[in-house]
């Protein structure tokens, strides 16, 4: 039972990085975007 609540906080905190990274990168995204904007 014990290793199934472990199992499932390494699985949340794998999604949490997982999103982490997507929110960064979407970010970046963005920002390029923008900068990209401004040079036209």
């Amino acid at each position: 039972m014990k290793q199934k609540i472990n199992d499932q906080e390494q699985l949340i905190i794998a999604l949490e990085e997982a999103l982490t990274e997507i929110k960064l990168e979407r970010e970046n995204e963005k920002e390029q975007q923008w900068n990209e904007l401004q040079e036209l």
